[in-house]
Protein backbone atom coordinates (compact mmCIF):
# COMPACT_ATOMS: atom_id res chain seq x y z
CA UNK A 1 0.00 0.00 0.00
CA UNK A 2 1.32 3.44 -0.90
CA UNK A 3 0.84 6.49 1.39
CA UNK A 4 -2.17 7.74 -0.61
CA UNK A 5 -3.92 4.39 -0.20
CA UNK A 6 -3.07 4.18 3.49
CA UNK A 7 -4.73 7.53 4.05
CA UNK A 8 -7.69 7.01 1.75
CA UNK A 9 -8.76 3.61 3.09
CA UNK A 10 -7.95 4.28 6.77
CA UNK A 11 -11.55 3.54 7.85
CA UNK A 12 -11.33 0.13 6.22
CA UNK A 13 -8.09 -0.80 7.94
CA UNK A 14 -9.66 -0.74 11.39
CA UNK A 15 -12.59 -2.97 10.41
CA UNK A 16 -12.54 -6.62 11.49
CA UNK A 17 -12.31 -8.79 8.39
CA UNK A 18 -10.89 -6.03 6.20
CA UNK A 19 -7.63 -4.48 7.39
CA UNK A 20 -4.63 -4.09 5.11
CA UNK A 21 -4.92 -7.66 3.82
CA UNK A 22 -8.58 -7.21 2.90
CA UNK A 23 -7.91 -3.89 1.21
CA UNK A 24 -5.21 -5.56 -0.84
CA UNK A 25 -7.79 -8.16 -1.96
CA UNK A 26 -10.09 -5.36 -3.12
CA UNK A 27 -7.20 -3.68 -4.91
CA UNK A 28 -6.49 -6.86 -6.89
CA UNK A 29 -10.15 -7.63 -7.62
CA UNK A 30 -11.64 -7.34 -11.10
CA UNK A 31 -15.38 -6.56 -11.29
CA UNK A 32 -17.60 -6.08 -14.34
CA UNK A 33 -20.87 -4.16 -13.94
CA UNK A 34 -23.35 -4.65 -16.76
CA UNK A 35 -25.51 -1.56 -16.95
CA UNK A 36 -24.70 1.93 -15.70
CA UNK A 37 -28.32 2.71 -14.87
CA UNK A 38 -30.26 3.05 -11.66
CA UNK A 39 -28.70 -0.04 -10.07
CA UNK A 40 -25.29 0.27 -11.67
CA UNK A 41 -24.79 3.88 -10.59
CA UNK A 42 -24.61 3.26 -6.81
CA UNK A 43 -22.87 -0.10 -7.29
CA UNK A 44 -20.08 1.46 -9.29
CA UNK A 45 -19.84 4.55 -7.09
CA UNK A 46 -19.28 2.55 -3.91
CA UNK A 47 -17.05 -0.07 -5.52
CA UNK A 48 -14.81 2.73 -6.76
CA UNK A 49 -14.86 4.45 -3.38
CA UNK A 50 -13.99 1.15 -1.66
CA UNK A 51 -10.88 0.75 -3.79
CA UNK A 52 -11.82 -2.17 -6.04
CA UNK A 53 -8.78 -1.99 -8.26
CA UNK A 54 -10.13 -2.97 -11.66
CA UNK A 55 -13.64 -1.88 -12.62
CA UNK A 56 -15.40 -2.18 -15.97
CA UNK A 57 -18.79 -0.78 -16.88
CA UNK A 58 -20.66 -2.08 -19.92
CA UNK A 59 -23.55 -0.09 -21.39
CA UNK A 60 -24.40 0.89 -24.98
CA UNK A 61 -26.99 3.54 -24.08
CA UNK A 62 -26.59 7.30 -24.00
CA UNK A 63 -27.69 9.51 -21.13
CA UNK A 64 -31.13 11.09 -21.51
CA UNK A 65 -33.08 13.34 -19.19
CA UNK A 66 -35.39 10.56 -17.94
CA UNK A 67 -32.31 8.76 -16.53
CA UNK A 68 -31.44 11.58 -14.12
CA UNK A 69 -34.30 10.69 -11.76
CA UNK A 70 -32.32 7.67 -10.50
CA UNK A 71 -28.98 7.27 -12.32
CA UNK A 72 -26.84 9.28 -9.94
CA UNK A 73 -23.60 8.84 -11.86
CA UNK A 74 -24.79 11.40 -14.40
CA UNK A 75 -25.63 15.09 -14.49
CA UNK A 76 -27.30 17.35 -17.04
CA UNK A 77 -23.87 17.97 -18.57
CA UNK A 78 -23.77 14.29 -19.60
CA UNK A 79 -26.98 14.34 -21.67
CA UNK A 80 -26.42 12.66 -25.03
CA UNK A 81 -23.11 11.13 -23.93
CA UNK A 82 -22.24 7.44 -23.80
CA UNK A 83 -23.17 6.08 -20.37
CA UNK A 84 -20.18 3.76 -20.24
CA UNK A 85 -17.69 6.49 -21.10
CA UNK A 86 -19.34 9.14 -18.91
CA UNK A 87 -19.38 6.65 -16.01
CA UNK A 88 -15.71 5.82 -16.56
CA UNK A 89 -14.79 9.51 -16.47
CA UNK A 90 -16.80 10.12 -13.29
CA UNK A 91 -15.44 7.06 -11.47
CA UNK A 92 -11.85 7.75 -12.47
CA UNK A 93 -12.21 11.31 -11.18
CA UNK A 94 -13.65 9.91 -7.95
CA UNK A 95 -10.71 7.57 -7.38
CA UNK A 96 -7.50 7.95 -9.38
CA UNK A 97 -5.94 4.99 -7.54
CA UNK A 98 -8.04 2.44 -9.45
CA UNK A 99 -8.40 1.44 -13.10
CA UNK A 100 -11.75 1.94 -14.81
CA UNK A 101 -12.73 0.69 -18.26
CA UNK A 102 -15.82 1.82 -20.17
CA UNK A 103 -17.30 -0.66 -22.66
CA UNK A 104 -19.68 1.22 -24.95
CA UNK A 105 -21.60 -1.79 -26.30
CA UNK A 106 -24.26 -4.30 -25.36
CA UNK A 107 -23.58 -7.78 -24.06
CA UNK A 108 -24.35 -10.21 -26.90
CA UNK A 109 -24.12 -13.90 -27.69
CA UNK A 110 -20.99 -13.13 -29.69
CA UNK A 111 -19.07 -11.15 -27.05
CA UNK A 112 -20.42 -12.49 -23.72
CA UNK A 113 -17.81 -15.15 -22.98
CA UNK A 114 -14.82 -13.02 -23.97
CA UNK A 115 -16.15 -9.99 -22.06
CA UNK A 116 -16.87 -11.84 -18.80
CA UNK A 117 -13.83 -14.16 -18.78
CA UNK A 118 -11.25 -11.74 -17.25
CA UNK A 119 -13.37 -10.79 -14.22
CA UNK A 120 -13.65 -12.26 -10.73
CA UNK A 121 -17.25 -11.13 -10.26
CA UNK A 122 -20.03 -9.86 -12.52
CA UNK A 123 -22.82 -7.56 -11.33
CA UNK A 124 -25.88 -7.57 -13.56
CA UNK A 125 -27.82 -4.33 -13.25
CA UNK A 126 -29.49 -4.64 -16.65
CA UNK A 127 -33.16 -3.81 -17.19
CA UNK A 128 -34.23 -6.68 -19.43
CA UNK A 129 -34.56 -10.45 -19.22
CA UNK A 130 -32.62 -11.10 -22.41
CA UNK A 131 -29.47 -9.72 -20.83
CA UNK A 132 -30.12 -11.36 -17.45
CA UNK A 133 -30.38 -14.81 -19.01
CA UNK A 134 -27.37 -14.13 -21.22
CA UNK A 135 -25.30 -13.15 -18.15
CA UNK A 136 -26.46 -16.27 -16.34
CA UNK A 137 -25.69 -18.71 -19.11
CA UNK A 138 -22.28 -17.18 -19.83
CA UNK A 139 -21.35 -17.20 -16.13
CA UNK A 140 -22.47 -20.83 -15.82
CA UNK A 141 -20.29 -21.74 -18.80
CA UNK A 142 -17.29 -19.89 -17.31
CA UNK A 143 -17.99 -20.87 -13.67
CA UNK A 144 -18.13 -17.19 -12.66
CA UNK A 145 -20.09 -15.88 -9.67
CA UNK A 146 -22.45 -13.02 -10.39
CA UNK A 147 -24.88 -10.76 -8.60
CA UNK A 148 -28.32 -10.24 -10.08
CA UNK A 149 -30.15 -7.06 -9.04
CA UNK A 150 -33.44 -5.84 -10.47
CA UNK A 151 -36.11 -3.26 -9.66
CA UNK A 152 -39.84 -3.02 -10.33
CA UNK A 153 -41.72 0.09 -9.21
CA UNK A 154 -41.30 0.16 -5.37
CA UNK A 155 -39.67 -3.25 -4.97
CA UNK A 156 -36.43 -4.96 -5.84
CA UNK A 157 -34.69 -8.30 -5.63
CA UNK A 158 -31.06 -9.23 -5.23
CA UNK A 159 -29.00 -12.43 -5.13
CA UNK A 160 -25.40 -13.57 -5.30
CA UNK A 161 -25.40 -16.62 -7.57
CA UNK A 162 -22.57 -19.16 -7.66
CA UNK A 163 -23.71 -21.63 -10.33
CA UNK A 164 -21.36 -24.54 -9.70
CA UNK A 165 -21.60 -24.38 -5.90
CA UNK A 166 -25.22 -23.44 -5.30
CA UNK A 167 -27.66 -22.31 -7.96
CA UNK A 168 -28.06 -20.06 -10.98
CA UNK A 169 -30.67 -17.63 -12.27
CA UNK A 170 -32.38 -20.39 -14.25
CA UNK A 171 -32.85 -22.38 -11.05
CA UNK A 172 -35.19 -19.56 -10.03
CA UNK A 173 -36.60 -18.72 -13.46
CA UNK A 174 -36.18 -21.67 -15.87
CA UNK A 175 -37.29 -19.78 -18.98
CA UNK A 176 -37.12 -16.21 -20.15
CA UNK A 177 -40.56 -14.54 -20.10
CA UNK A 178 -42.10 -13.50 -23.38
CA UNK A 179 -41.51 -9.83 -24.26
CA UNK A 180 -45.17 -8.94 -23.71
CA UNK A 181 -45.58 -10.74 -20.38
CA UNK A 182 -43.90 -8.15 -18.15
CA UNK A 183 -43.74 -4.35 -18.50
CA UNK A 184 -40.40 -2.55 -18.53
CA UNK A 185 -39.61 0.46 -16.36
CA UNK A 186 -40.76 2.84 -19.13
CA UNK A 187 -44.25 1.34 -18.90
CA UNK A 188 -44.46 0.47 -15.20
CA UNK A 189 -42.27 3.20 -13.69
CA UNK A 190 -39.55 2.90 -11.08
CA UNK A 191 -39.07 4.74 -7.78
CA UNK A 192 -35.60 6.25 -8.00
CA UNK A 193 -34.59 5.64 -4.40
CA UNK A 194 -35.29 1.89 -4.74
CA UNK A 195 -32.46 1.60 -7.27
CA UNK A 196 -30.19 3.29 -4.74
CA UNK A 197 -31.23 0.83 -2.03
CA UNK A 198 -30.67 -2.30 -4.07
CA UNK A 199 -27.52 -0.86 -5.67
CA UNK A 200 -25.78 -0.21 -2.36
CA UNK A 201 -26.91 -3.62 -1.06
CA UNK A 202 -25.48 -5.24 -4.19
CA UNK A 203 -22.20 -3.41 -3.61
CA UNK A 204 -22.08 -4.60 0.01
CA UNK A 205 -22.74 -8.16 -1.17
CA UNK A 206 -19.96 -7.82 -3.74
CA UNK A 207 -17.43 -6.47 -1.24
CA UNK A 208 -18.19 -9.24 1.25
CA UNK A 209 -17.66 -11.83 -1.47
CA UNK A 210 -14.39 -10.24 -2.64
CA UNK A 211 -13.12 -10.13 0.94
CA UNK A 212 -13.66 -13.85 1.25
CA UNK A 213 -16.76 -13.82 3.44
CA UNK A 214 -19.02 -16.85 3.17
CA UNK A 215 -22.27 -15.56 1.66
CA UNK A 216 -25.32 -17.77 2.14
CA UNK A 217 -27.25 -18.43 -1.09
CA UNK A 218 -30.40 -16.35 -0.75
CA UNK A 219 -32.78 -14.20 -2.75
CA UNK A 220 -33.32 -10.88 -0.98
CA UNK A 221 -36.65 -9.19 -1.71
CA UNK A 222 -36.80 -5.48 -0.88
CA UNK A 223 -40.01 -3.54 -0.26
CA UNK A 224 -39.20 0.17 -0.31
CA UNK A 225 -42.66 1.23 0.84
CA UNK A 226 -42.43 -0.79 4.04
CA UNK A 227 -38.63 -0.53 4.32
CA UNK A 228 -38.46 -4.30 4.70
CA UNK A 229 -36.19 -7.03 3.38
CA UNK A 230 -37.27 -10.66 3.11
CA UNK A 231 -34.58 -13.25 2.44
CA UNK A 232 -35.46 -16.63 0.95
CA UNK A 233 -32.93 -19.46 0.88
CA UNK A 234 -32.07 -20.44 -2.67
CA UNK A 235 -32.68 -24.04 -3.60
CA UNK A 236 -30.67 -25.81 -6.24
CA UNK A 237 -32.84 -27.05 -9.10
CA UNK A 238 -31.44 -30.43 -10.06
CA UNK A 239 -33.33 -30.24 -13.37
CA UNK A 240 -31.84 -26.85 -14.30
CA UNK A 241 -30.75 -27.06 -17.92
CA UNK A 242 -27.96 -24.53 -17.45
CA UNK A 243 -26.07 -25.38 -14.25
CA UNK A 244 -27.09 -29.05 -13.76
CA UNK A 245 -27.85 -30.51 -17.20
CA UNK A 246 -24.95 -28.51 -18.71
CA UNK A 247 -26.64 -27.54 -21.96
CA UNK A 248 -23.85 -25.86 -23.93
CA UNK A 249 -23.77 -22.09 -24.24
CA UNK A 250 -25.60 -20.52 -26.09
CA UNK A 251 -28.02 -23.30 -27.10
CA UNK A 252 -30.70 -22.40 -24.52
CA UNK A 253 -30.67 -18.76 -25.50
CA UNK A 254 -30.91 -19.51 -29.21
CA UNK A 255 -33.83 -21.89 -28.67
CA UNK A 256 -35.67 -19.33 -26.52
CA UNK A 257 -35.08 -16.57 -29.05
CA UNK A 258 -36.45 -18.78 -31.81
CA UNK A 259 -39.59 -19.53 -29.78
CA UNK A 260 -40.12 -15.86 -28.94
CA UNK A 261 -39.66 -14.79 -32.55
CA UNK A 262 -42.21 -17.35 -33.68
CA UNK A 263 -44.68 -16.23 -30.98
CA UNK A 264 -44.12 -12.57 -31.86
CA UNK A 265 -44.70 -13.30 -35.54
CA UNK A 266 -47.93 -15.16 -34.81
CA UNK A 267 -49.15 -12.35 -32.53
CA UNK A 268 -48.27 -9.71 -35.11
CA UNK A 269 -50.13 -11.59 -37.84
CA UNK A 270 -53.23 -11.99 -35.67
CA UNK A 271 -53.11 -8.33 -34.65
CA UNK A 272 -52.59 -7.17 -38.20
CA UNK A 273 -55.52 -9.20 -39.50
CA UNK A 274 -57.75 -7.98 -36.67
CA UNK A 275 -56.81 -4.34 -37.05
CA UNK A 276 -57.18 -4.39 -40.82
CA UNK A 277 -60.92 -4.65 -40.31
CA UNK A 278 -61.14 -1.63 -37.99
CA UNK A 279 -61.74 1.89 -39.37
CA UNK A 280 -58.86 4.34 -39.06
CA UNK A 281 -58.52 8.11 -39.16
CA UNK A 282 -55.20 9.68 -40.18
CA UNK A 283 -53.81 12.70 -38.34
CA UNK A 284 -54.40 14.74 -41.52
CA UNK A 285 -58.11 13.91 -41.47
CA UNK A 286 -58.49 14.56 -37.76
CA UNK A 287 -59.09 18.32 -37.92
CA UNK A 288 -61.93 18.07 -40.43
CA UNK A 289 -63.64 15.26 -38.51
CA UNK A 290 -63.45 17.19 -35.24
CA UNK A 291 -64.96 20.22 -37.02
CA UNK A 292 -67.79 17.96 -38.17
CA UNK A 293 -68.61 17.04 -34.56
CA UNK A 294 -66.47 13.99 -33.84
CA UNK A 295 -65.36 13.55 -30.22
CA UNK A 296 -61.94 12.34 -29.12
CA UNK A 297 -61.80 9.31 -26.83
CA UNK A 298 -58.45 9.21 -24.99
CA UNK A 299 -57.76 5.70 -23.62
CA UNK A 300 -54.36 6.55 -22.09
CA UNK A 301 -53.54 6.70 -18.39
CA UNK A 302 -53.94 10.00 -16.46
CA UNK A 303 -50.19 10.54 -16.13
CA UNK A 304 -49.83 10.30 -19.91
CA UNK A 305 -52.52 12.94 -20.42
CA UNK A 306 -50.66 15.27 -18.07
CA UNK A 307 -47.71 15.24 -20.48
CA UNK A 308 -49.56 15.92 -23.74
CA UNK A 309 -53.12 15.99 -25.08
CA UNK A 310 -54.76 16.57 -28.45
CA UNK A 311 -56.93 19.69 -28.16
CA UNK A 312 -60.63 19.24 -28.75
CA UNK A 313 -63.75 17.83 -27.13
CA UNK A 314 -62.38 14.75 -25.36
CA UNK A 315 -63.72 11.92 -23.24
CA UNK A 316 -61.04 10.46 -20.95
CA UNK A 317 -61.38 6.75 -20.26
CA UNK A 318 -58.27 4.55 -19.76
CA UNK A 319 -58.48 1.27 -21.66
CA UNK A 320 -58.61 -0.73 -18.43
CA UNK A 321 -61.63 1.32 -17.29
CA UNK A 322 -63.56 1.41 -20.55
CA UNK A 323 -67.24 1.80 -19.64
CA UNK A 324 -69.46 1.73 -22.71
CA UNK A 325 -72.53 2.72 -20.67
CA UNK A 326 -70.97 6.16 -20.20
CA UNK A 327 -70.53 6.73 -23.94
CA UNK A 328 -73.12 8.24 -26.32
CA UNK A 329 -74.25 5.60 -28.80
CA UNK A 330 -75.16 8.35 -31.29
CA UNK A 331 -71.76 10.06 -31.17
CA UNK A 332 -68.86 9.51 -33.58
CA UNK A 333 -65.66 8.88 -31.59
CA UNK A 334 -62.05 9.00 -32.69
CA UNK A 335 -60.07 6.89 -30.25
CA UNK A 336 -56.41 7.52 -29.52
CA UNK A 337 -53.56 6.41 -27.27
CA UNK A 338 -49.78 6.84 -27.52
CA UNK A 339 -49.03 4.96 -30.75
CA UNK A 340 -52.37 3.42 -31.75
CA UNK A 341 -52.22 -0.11 -30.28
CA UNK A 342 -54.41 0.32 -27.19
CA UNK A 343 -56.84 2.49 -29.11
CA UNK A 344 -57.08 -0.14 -31.87
CA UNK A 345 -58.13 -2.70 -29.29
CA UNK A 346 -60.69 -0.25 -27.86
CA UNK A 347 -62.05 0.42 -31.35
CA UNK A 348 -62.49 -3.30 -31.92
CA UNK A 349 -64.48 -3.66 -28.68
CA UNK A 350 -66.57 -0.57 -29.33
CA UNK A 351 -67.26 -1.51 -32.95
CA UNK A 352 -68.50 -4.93 -31.86
CA UNK A 353 -70.86 -3.16 -29.45
CA UNK A 354 -72.28 -1.03 -32.26
CA UNK A 355 -70.48 2.30 -31.63
CA UNK A 356 -69.42 4.58 -34.46
CA UNK A 357 -65.66 4.74 -33.87
CA UNK A 358 -62.33 5.17 -35.65
CA UNK A 359 -58.79 4.61 -34.49
CA UNK A 360 -56.34 7.51 -34.77
CA UNK A 361 -53.53 5.91 -36.78
CA UNK A 362 -50.18 6.29 -35.01
CA UNK A 363 -51.77 7.81 -31.93
CA UNK A 364 -50.70 11.04 -30.30
CA UNK A 365 -47.09 10.48 -31.33
CA UNK A 366 -48.08 10.66 -34.99
CA UNK A 367 -50.18 13.75 -34.29
CA UNK A 368 -47.32 15.42 -32.45
CA UNK A 369 -44.71 14.70 -35.13
CA UNK A 370 -46.83 15.37 -38.19
CA UNK A 371 -49.20 18.10 -37.00
CA UNK A 372 -47.95 19.83 -33.86
CA UNK A 373 -44.37 19.92 -35.12
CA UNK A 374 -45.19 20.76 -38.74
Amino acid sequence: MNPAELERYARHFVLPGVGVAGQEKLKQARVLCIGAGGVGSPVLTYLAAAGVGHLAVMDADCVDSSNLQRQILFTEDDLGQSKALAAKQRLQAQNSLIQVRGIDENLTLENALATIQPFDLVIDGSDNFTTRFLVNDACVQLNKPFISASVFQFSAQLALLQPKDHSCYRCLFPEKPKPDELPNCNEAGVFGAVTGMVGTMACSLALNYLLGEVVAPALHQIDAKRLSVRSVKLQRNEDCLACRQNVAFPQLLLEEEQKHQQAACETACLLESALALEPECSVYELGNKLNQGAVLLDVREPWERALLEIPGHTVHMPLGQLEMSKLDANQHYIVYCKVGARSAYAVKLLSQAGFDVENLAGGIMAWQSQIACA
